[in-house]
């Protein structure tokens, strides 16, 4: 007689769950998903807008600035408005940015440009002094720092 192995492999338990069939139905909605998704814009509604004449763009008054350096003898600030070549005194510099500002359609708009190691007051000192004749819309210009990380 011959004598056949035990069915012990027949009867292993399954230890494991087969995803592939999971894995495909879901790969399968995920393209149709893609593909219907195209037809859900604001292009299929097919709006017509309405017409209307071209509108001249407003020009904005160009904008006043005051370069700060520390480089004096005695420690006090240099400030130049709109020309870094010649130098005014604190004293001077309102009256200047007020003529200044005259030049130039009345603008509002400052934008301060200051070395990085000028001390903080003289910089306040520059918008204070801008702020008495009426150039009250302030901008701190800077250089992108290409090692910093984004906010």
């Amino acid at each position: 007689m011959i004598r056949s192995k035990p069915l012990q492999a027949a009867h292993k338990q399954i230890s494991g769950i087969n995803i592939t069939p999971f894995t495909d139905v879901c790969l399968v909605l995920l393209i149709i998903f893609m593909v219907t998704a195209n037809m859900f814009n604001e292009n299929a509604l097919h709006i017509i807008l309405p017409k209307a004449s071209p509108v001249q763009p407003v020009k904005q008054p160009t904008p006043v600035t005051v370069y700060v350096k520390y480089v004096d003898a005695n420690h006090a600030p240099l400030y130049y408005v709109d020309d870094p070549i010649n130098s005014i005194s604190p004293a001077e510099l309102a009256s200047v940015l007020k003529l200044d500002k005259a030049q130039k359609n009345n603008t509002e708009q400052l934008i301060v440009k200051s070395d990085a190691k000028v001390p903080y007051q003289y910089i306040i000192t520059a918008i204070d002094k801008a702020s008495q004749v009426g150039l009250v819309k302030v901008s701190l210009s800077t250089q992108l720092d290409k090692d910093a990380t984004p906010l």
